[in-house]
């Protein structure tokens, strides 16, 4: 028997395998060409540029506002220098110019300083030659009464502006002169003049203080009890009291007052005024003062007198509109002991 041969089919397979590779590969191929087309599409990177462009633009933008700030900073800062720079050489010209009129301020004080010693100079030597003037006219001790007695002596001198005339007219117009019209007033001069005399009456062996006041008081010379022994001391505590300006109101409390830390005690005083005060504890704004007031000032003075147990001498000058003076002061001086003289105009 004779077998039947089978008919192979050979290379069935792999044309398939062939035909699914190709197809496959081809796939491929389509799909990397497709992918490719879209990265490098024209439009897409057009946009992509464009939103770079927008975002360097904003920081362009950033960094550009950045920079104005810091140039207006800048331009603050500089225009601050400028000024703290000029505000500097203002400064320094300002130092330079109380420099230059610390210089004159001091060759002007040295100046002042030679007059005061020329002018004390001649001070010394007037008062000098009036002590021999009135040396041994022992009838001047006693006018009217008044001696210059006492171990510890207060001599006060008013210097307020009513001690430059009588009249209350006059006394404006000095006021309003200044200067020379009212340092040369007659009145004033009496004043002087009349402390000048007191202290050459003073006794040997007394101790003085002198003191003057308007509103306020102080002591001229030394800052304690000064012998009448010691001539030179005693004449430059004179010369410093008669070298004051007399204006203001009259504050007599104030200069009783002074009376009080002095140690030892006084015990007199000799009071060189013109009337009643116009000034006393209390601080007041008023530009007049009535009669009745003038008389509660006294008395409130007239208490801190009493206080000081010393006897209370009165040389009372002249005053237009002030009746009450004399009499209060006359109770002052009865009340302590003392005595009120109410000299000529050309006295002492």
């Amino acid at each position: 028997m004779t077998r039947r041969r089978r008919r192979s089919q050979p290379g069935f397979n792999l044309a398939f395998l062939d035909i699914m590779s190709c197809g496959f590969g081809a796939v491929i191929l389509l799909f990397l060409m497709l992918k490719h087309a879209e990265v490098t599409s024209p439009s897409v990177e057009a946009t992509r540029l464009q939103q770079d462009i927008l975002v360097r633009n904003e920081q362009l933008a950033t960094v550009q506002a950045q920079h104005a700030s810091l140039q207006a900073m800048m331009q603050s800062q500089s225009g601050e220098s400028a000024e703290l720079l000029k505000k500097l050489a203002q400064l320094k010209a300002s130092v330079a110019a109380l420099q230059s009129s610390n210089a004159a301020s001091g060759q002007k004080n040295d100046a002042l300083k030679q007059s005061l010693k020329a002018e004390q100079q001649k001070l010394l030597a007037k008062e000098a030659a009036h002590r021999a003037e009135l040396k041994g006219q022992g009838v001047q001790k006693f006018v009217t009464g008044m001696g210059v007695e006492g171990q510890r002596i207060v001599l006060m001198i008013d210097r307020s502006a009513s001690m430059v005339d009588e009249r209350l007219v006059d006394i404006t117009i000095r006021r309003a002169k200044g200067g020379d019209a009212i340092l040369k007033a007659p009145k004033w001069i009496q004043a002087t003049r009349t402390l000048s005399w007191l202290v050459n009456q003073l006794p040997e062996n007394a101790m003085v203080r002198i003191l003057s006041f308007s509103e306020n008081a102080r002591w001229h010379g030394s800052d304690k009890w000064i012998a009448v022994k010691d001539t030179a001391t005693v004449i430059a505590a004179l010369s410093e009291g008669l070298s004051v300006r007399p204006e203001g109101g009259t504050n007599l409390t104030r200069a009783f007052e002074m009376l009080g830390p002095l140690m030892p005690k006084a015990d007199s005083v000799y009071l060189i005024t013109d009337g009643l005060p116009t000034k006393g504890r209390k601080p007041s704004n008023k530009t007049t003062v009535s009669g009745n007031e003038r008389l509660k000032l006294f008395n409130e003075a007239r208490r801190v007198a009493m206080h000081s147990s010393a006897r209370v001498n009165t040389i009372l000058l002249p005053l237009e509109g002030d009746p009450e003076a004399a009499f209060a002061f006359w109770r002052l001086a009865y009340e302590t002991h003392g005595r009120v003289l109410s000299p000529a105009k050309d006295w002492p």
